[in-house]
């Protein structure tokens, strides 16, 4: 499924937001039943396996395995990752550095900057850049942290993210 010839992952747009590398069901679905020649009913219970072995997991993790327009994608070496802990560490003294910055003539309350993230996440978790931009990813996706206009997924890039419990309560708990 994940070769070249496989089905086609892409980021997608859906309500105004972005779902990076990810791909359809229903299009996995045919993929299936032209390669296994099955019938979409078994590919679907092909898709749920996958799903319950952790292969694969919808974007938002709401939905099992559809013959539907729903979003998933192949899970991640990091999917036993415990991101609240890794939250709480990047948050620490010894995390990101969280700070008031300015750009444009604008203040952006406690933030740090994407590039820095990743580059804590590599030597924190001893990973590669690549590794780390997927984890920051999925801390977007599963709304631990978020870009400070709402406007940028997870990036390596000089772009300020902000916890989203401090976007909440307006401050940092040290």
């Amino acid at each position: 499924m994940r070769s070249p010839e496989g089905i086609e992952v892409q980021d997608r747009d859906y309500h105004f937001k972005t779902y990076p590398q990810c791909f359809v069901g229903h299009e996995a679905v045919d993929w299936l039943v032209a390669y296994l020649n099955i019938s979409r009913e078994d590919a679907v219970k092909v898709g749920q396996r996958l799903v319950r072995r952790r292969c694969i997991a919808h974007v938002l993790h709401e939905h099992s395995f559809e013959d539907k327009y729903l979003f998933y994608r192949f899970c991640s070496e990091f999917a036993d990752l415990d991101f609240g802990q890794l939250v709480a560490t990047m948050r620490s003294l010894e995390g990101v550095e969280v700070r008031d910055r300015d750009y444009h003539f604008k203040t952006y309350p406690q933030c740090f900057v994407g590039r820095e993230a990743v580059d804590w996440l590599m030597a924190h978790l001893k990973i590669s850049r690549d590794g780390a931009l997927e984890i920051g990813q999925q801390l977007v996706e599963q709304q631990w942290i978020t870009h400070v206009l709402h406007e940028h997924p997870f990036k390596d890039k000089y772009l300020f993210y902000q916890f989203c419990q401090d976007k909440l309560s307006g401050h940092i708990d040290t």
